[in-house]
């Protein structure tokens, strides 16, 4: 007997889409998306999913040990190829969401990056950014918890002039909370950055500590 040969044409080809999950959480877990059983995204971190596209395609962020009372549950409107974040904020108990279709920049062939900021504090208030380099000069302005930022284009030549990857984290009287420097290793690293896209997602409790010390999440845009 002969075999039946499948037409090509008859294999179904889900659309699908990238969705960047960021799990800054005060006290919070793993987060599992919808049926994944292992990618989970472990707290202060990020992680990069793949969803099916579609209308409506359900996004159901939840702690692994908690499927029933989920971070995020909603179901939205997924264009095929599309490009999404989905930043976890607030407590274990009160979690808050940014939900973000995403436009990122194409690749500069330049030695620059391209940054962009999102506040998730739910207590420190307006954010404004500076570079050590230069002090004076705010390149994000009264960022409010939840708001996220267009992206900014900035020099990352091969030889870094002294400040020019060290990020000033101030509150609205200008005092500097933090510092963040750019890391010279790891995958938001100068190197890495170079020609690329990333998000400075601020995390943690003004005056909090362990877990919730308040700092910033790299997340990149590859």
């Amino acid at each position: 007997m002969a075999c039946k040969k499948n037409d090509p044409n008859d294999i179904p080809i889900k659309p699908l889409a990238a969705l960047t999950i960021t799990n800054v959480i005060s006290q919070g877990k793993f987060v599992r998306l919808n049926s994944n059983v292992i990618d989970s995204c472990a707290l202060n971190n990020y992680k990069i999913f793949t969803i099916v596209a579609g209308n409506p395609s359900p996004i159901k962020a939840f702690a692994s040990s908690a499927p029933n009372t989920p971070y995020y549950h909603q179901s939205l409107n997924i264009a095929q190829g599309g490009i999404y974040s989905l930043y976890l904020t607030g407590t274990n108990a009160t979690a808050e969401a940014v939900f973000v279709k995403d436009d990122i920049p194409p690749y500069p062939s330049d030695d620059v990056v391209n940054v962009r900021l999102v506040n998730l504090s739910p207590n420190a208030g307006v954010i404004n950014v500076t570079l050590a380099s230069t002090p004076n000069v705010n390149l994000f302005t009264n960022v409010a918890y939840k708001q996220v930022t267009d992206f900014i284009t900035l020099p990352l030549p091969a030889v870094i002039p002294s400040g020019t990857n060290v990020f000033q984290f101030r509150n609205a009287t200008g005092t500097v909370l933090f510092t963040y420097t750019l890391p010279t290793t790891g995958t938001i690293s100068i190197a890495s950055s170079r020609h690329r896209n990333i998000t400075l997602a601020l995390k943690g409790i003004l005056g909090g500590s362990g877990t919730d010390v308040l700092g910033v999440i790299g997340v990149p845009h590859y």
